[in-house]
């Protein structure tokens, strides 16, 4: 059983129910969440957004709070969706809380909206303020992160110590070290632990600011930013006091506030409160001067200062203050109208075809009063009984269906109540059940089965008619004691299994992938059993890699040489390891079995550390394992155990005294750290080819800047390989964004002497697509038979593979591997453009078309041409072929190239359905009757040239 592909960081957000607002001046729908805002940590959260809010002190009781997300900046809430749920909180519990904190991850970098809103079980509150948000580049995962929560305390009283335990996490094997930035005198940081001590001797506002990076390499970090506030009092005064009604009856629910009177430049408005509990209250608070605000459910607030009493209340050191209030029953939402009746579980869930009906009543205080009904914003064909209130409705269709109904005076239409609902219509009058067990899979066979613990989940996800999974459409169940059982509703699904870290997440059975995962069909009336197998997640084991770097010339070890390793993805680098040899040239790192690694070994590091400047080594041309300069084609390696004797030979270099500098960014000038970019040196063959004679590799600082030095003199172009893979790899034009032909590239010439600066390489966006489509190829190198063949030659490791979709929008790139192959995933239908891009030989493009029909292509193997002559590129000019797309037949002419051709028409998986010969100036016609609907290739032979332009075929 495999790590499945797709992850669901927050599972809550699988399980929420779609809860719709219900609004009512005399609801108990909670009030909406204030002052949403992303507090000082946020920006430090891997691949997350973390959020602080708060909530009314008069709001109603609630249970739990909902984040919707929308893509961009935008306040049109039909572009939001809801994204995860945080429950299980319980109101009276909750009354006591000031502030609200939560994590939202596994979100991609990127610009956002969000907004939240309170629930309980009579319904959704309004939403929060709409919040912007930039999601950072997940470039952190593989660096340093923090874990814990904005810290609670964050007042605290002067000559009283204050301590926080600062947590930060690295998905690397490093060791992590912590210190502190800007702070107030006084501030102490254990550089081990992280842990903070501080005696604050001064009232007023601090900022702490503190660090967690890796050991011996500084430019790998992450921030923490603290606002503490201090009081003056030792020894705070203490507010007491008690609440009744106009009636002597103690006032239960409520809250007491104390706000300064004068808002201090420094500390700005101190705020102290209290919950009051059987009519008491009591507030610890600083020295200062307050005006008094109370809140009670049902009752008028009240204000110190008011009209009769304008005098503040006035606090010192030590000192108690006993103070009564008598508080006005609240009867302005009595003097109108009110909802008696209410919509709850499972009024308002009905079956398509189904009458659905529910009748709204309202009263009002006032005998006098004419109530009348009226419906808005709902579905076309449901009405409502103006007289009576009854709502009523045949639904024709499944899904959430939002609805208004208003009470109001007919003599007086100001005078209302308004209430928001939905209806829920589903297929099946019953749910559906699906349930099974979920166990350990044993390590022998006969072992016991050991049922999965409590705090995982069962999930169905929705799979819409073209096979991609549909949001909207999931239901999930807890898997406790080894069994589940949701329920569900008609319709296509898969059911994935999410461990929560207890085991590798899978879908049924045993897939790890969506578009691998068994399409499950649920009819009304049934219900289905499904048992699942598990693997135990395992932690990482670690292994040695050792060996030793030697002078090429003389087989002495070059002494305090850097062997580091990378782990390598489909597209990106990510340096993990930096060890450096000893005096003799031999190294040792211990690497965990979680990534593939290449492997490179230099007399200078990427990442530069005060030891490197400490010792002075001879400068060596850099080489990858195994005895190569170019890093794409460095032998990836798996670690399944120790691994001894890898050895680099390096040669020493010349001094040639020049630099080649400048920076990397995305399409919107944002700077790109930690990307490695390489130069290639360029030679010019007696056949008139360019060929990579040479390769350095450098990486971008903190900064996004990148610099090469003692290059060899010549010809360079540069090539980028984004960290963030919403981002494709791309080579640098001059004064442009990046391209992905290497022939389009900008030729850079080094020289001796050479100081060239300022080279920008703006990188393009990748435009993600969601579907259960493939395609799959293995390319290799072949000089005389390019295009799509049925054998393999030399396979070629390091090719760009860019997926480019027929309106031209970039969705992947990949490299090959050290086999040639790639493997483009989660493509929707629709026809795709593979470009393939290899320094040194021509680009190929191919086409493939995924359907409901083929959604996983095979292109088996594809040749590479070496760099082409002027006859290939006579023949990509001259060749046109017509009509394209292609009905009945295809029309082929060679132009004025002199030199018959060899053609024949070929499908996807290299079989040839035609084979002829066309001359120069010829109208060559080829029947295509037969052929059905798809994509084809024409190659096109003139000598040892060959040339594959795309076919299509419309029936």
């Amino acid at each position: 059983m495999k790590k499945s592909t797709l992850k669901y960081n927050n599972i809550l957000m699988l399980m929420a129910m779609m809860i719709f607002t219900s609004i009512s001046a005399w609801s108990a729908v909670p009030s909406a969440p204030q002052e949403l805002e992303i507090p000082g940590q946020g920006k430090h959260i891997s691949n997350g957004i973390f959020l602080g809010w708060k909530m009314s002190d008069t709001s109603p009781l609630f249970q739990g709070f909902a984040f919707y997300l929308a893509e961009g900046r935008t306040h049109q809430t039909s572009e939001f969706s809801l994204v995860d749920t945080l429950v299980g909180l319980s109101g009276e519990n909750a009354n006591g809380i000031e502030h609200f904190f939560y994590t939202l991850t596994g979100i991609e970098a990127g610009d956002y909206t969000i907004y939240v809103t309170a629930y309980n079980s009579d319904g959704e509150s309004l939403a929060s303020n709409f919040l912007d948000v930039t999601v950072l580049n997940p470039e952190v995962e593989s660096n340093i992160y923090f874990t814990n929560i904005y810290p609670e305390n964050l007042k605290l009283a002067k000559n009283n110590q204050w301590t926080f335990d600062l947590k930060a996490e690295s998905q690397d094997d490093i060791n992590i070290k912590y210190k502190l930035g800007d702070a107030p005198a006084g501030v102490e940081l254990n550089e081990a632990t992280g842990m903070i001590f501080w005696t604050p001797t001064e009232a007023g506002k601090y900022s702490i600011l503190s660090y967690a990076y890796e050991e011996g390499n500084e430019d790998n970090e992450s921030s923490f930013w603290i606002d503490l506030y201090v009081y003056n009092c030792d020894n705070p005064p203490v507010f007491n006091g008690t609440l009744s009604n106009d009636q002597g009856e103690l006032i239960r629910q409520g809250k007491v506030y104390l706000y300064s009177a004068v808002v201090d430049p420094v500390l700005g408005s101190k705020q102290f409160w209290s919950k009051i509990e059987n009519g008491k209250f009591s507030i610890e608070a600083d020295a200062d001067e307050y005006r008094i605000v109370v809140y009670a459910n049902g009752h008028k607030p009240f204000y110190i200062p008011n009209e009769e009493n304008k005098e503040t209340l006035k606090l010192s050191c030590g000192e108690d203050v006993d103070m009564s209030f008598e508080l006005e029953k609240n009867e302005w939402n009595q003097e109108y109208i009110r909802f008696t009746s209410n919509p709850v579980y499972p009024d308002h869930k009905t079956t398509v075809g189904e009458h659905w009906s529910f009748d709204f009543d309202a009263e009002a205080k006032e005998d006098n009063i004419d109530i009348r009904y009226s419906l808005k914003d709902a579905p076309e064909d449901m009405v409502i009984d103006p007289l009576t209130g009854i709502v009523s409705w045949t639904p024709s269709e499944k899904g959430f269906f939002r609805y208004t109904v208003e009470a109001f005076d007919k003599n007086n239409q100001t005078k209302k109540a308004v209430i928001g609902s939905y209806v829920e219509v589903v297929s099946c009058p019953q749910p559906i059940i699906v349930a099974g067990s979920v166990n350990y899979e044993p390590e022998k066979e006969g072992e016991d089965l050991v049922p999965v613990s409590n705090g995982a989940f069962a999930l169905l996800i929705g799979i819409d008619e073209n096979g991609n999974a549909n949001g909207s459409r999931q239901y999930s169940s807890e898997i406790k004691d080894g069994h589940y059982s949701i329920e569900a509703d008609a319709g296509n699904y898969v059911l994935y299994f999410s461990g929560c870290g207890a085991f590798l997440d899978e879908y049924w059975s045993d897939a790890s992938k969506i578009q691998d995962a068994q399409v499950l069909e649920l009819e009304c009336g049934k219900s289905y059993s499904y048992n699942e197998l598990v693997e135990l997640h395992e932690f990482p084991k670690m292994y040695k890699v050792s060996g030793r770097v030697t002078d090429e010339d003389t087989g002495e070890g070059i002494p305090y040489a850097f062997v580091e390793a990378l782990m390598n993805t489909n597209q990106t680098f990510r340096l993990t390891s930096i060890q450096r040899a000893d005096e003799n040239g031999y190294y040792e790192a211990n690497l965990n079995d979680q990534y593939e690694y290449v492997f490179r070994a230099s007399s200078e590091a990427f990442m530069t550390t005060p030891e490197q400047d400490s010792v002075s080594v001879d400068y060596y041309l850099p080489e990858y394992y195994a005895n190569v300069t170019d890093i794409t084609e460095a032998t990836t390696i798996s670690l399944t155990e120790d691994i001894e004797n890898m050895d680099f030979a390096l040669t020493k270099s010349m001094d040639y005294e020049n630099s080649l500098a400048g920076s990397i960014v995305d399409s919107d000038g944002n700077i790109l750290r930690y990307t490695f970019v390489s130069a290639f040196m360029l030679d010019k063959q007696s056949d008139n080819k360019e060929h990579v004679k040479m390769s350095f590799t450098a990486q971008t600082d903190k900064n996004g800047n990148f610099s090469f030095n003692n290059l060899m003199p010549g010809d360079y172009i540069l090539l980028a390989y984004p960290l963030y893979q919403a981002l494709a790899s791309g080579y640098y034009v001059d004064s442009e964004s990046s391209t992905l032909s290497w022939k389009d590239a900008t030729r850079i010439n080094i020289q001796s002497g050479s100081e060239i600066s300022g080279k920008v390489i703006k990188l393009l966006k990748i435009t993600r697509v969601i579907g259960n489509g493939s395609i799959t190829g293995i390319i290799s190198k072949n000089s005389s038979n390019g295009g799509i063949v049925e054998g393999s030659g030399d396979p070629v490791s390091g090719a760009i593979v860019y997926t480019i979709t027929d309106d031209g929008e970039l969705v992947e790139c990949q490299r090959t591997d050290n086999f040639g192959g790639f493997s483009v995933e989660n493509l929707e239908v629709g026809s795709y453009n593979i470009r393939i891009d290899k320094i040194g030989f021509d680009q190929l493009s191919l086409w493939a078309d995924i359907n409901n029909n083929n959604k996983h292509i095979n292109i088996e193997t594809i040749s590479f041409n070496d760099n082409t002559t002027s006859v290939n590129d006579q023949v990509l000019a001259e060749v046109s072929l017509y009509p394209n797309p292609a009905v009945s037949y295809l029309t082929v002419n060679l132009g004025t190239l002199t030199n018959d051709a060899n053609i024949s028409l070929v499908d996807l998986t290299g079989v040839a359905l035609y084979k002829g010969t066309v001359s120069s100036n010829e109208n060559h016609k080829i029947d295509v009757e037969d052929i059905t609907s798809g994509m084809y290739y024409l190659k096109v032979i003139i000598g040892e040239e060959v040339t594959v332009l795309p076919v299509s075929i419309t029936k």
